[in-house]
């Protein structure tokens, strides 16, 4: 599922990303330039859909603007971070590593 309405934050992260999701999850994310953004979605779509994935949300994702930090993921360039989350309801374990396992081989 996309969403087609454009949600917008600007600050310090320990600001913007405050949301307490309540359960414990498993998460992978990785930084991509930005113009490997929609490829890389278009991919984790069809690996969910072609594997059977059954995922809680299927992606997370957020862009940041360049910095000059010589050890970012975001040194000089704008940037594009796509995350893969399992929840674990409960403190349940979910069936994530295969799901991760490939993902990490499109990144």
């Amino acid at each position: 599922m996309m969403f087609d309405q454009q949600v917008k934050a600007i600050g310090k992260s320990d600001d913007v990303f405050t949301f307490d999701c309540l359960f414990l999850q498993y998460v992978n994310e990785w930084c991509i330039p930005i113009e490997n953004c929609a490829e890389a979605v278009r991919q984790i779509r069809d690996l969910i859909e072609n594997e059977g994935f059954k995922v809680h949300l299927p992606i997370e994702v957020r862009f940041v603007a360049p910095d000059d930090a010589w050890l970012s993921p975001t040194y000089k360039r704008l940037s594009c971070y796509i995350g893969v989350i399992m929840y674990r309801p409960y403190g349940y374990d979910v069936p994530h590593r295969q799901y991760f396992k490939e993902y990490t081989k499109n990144q």
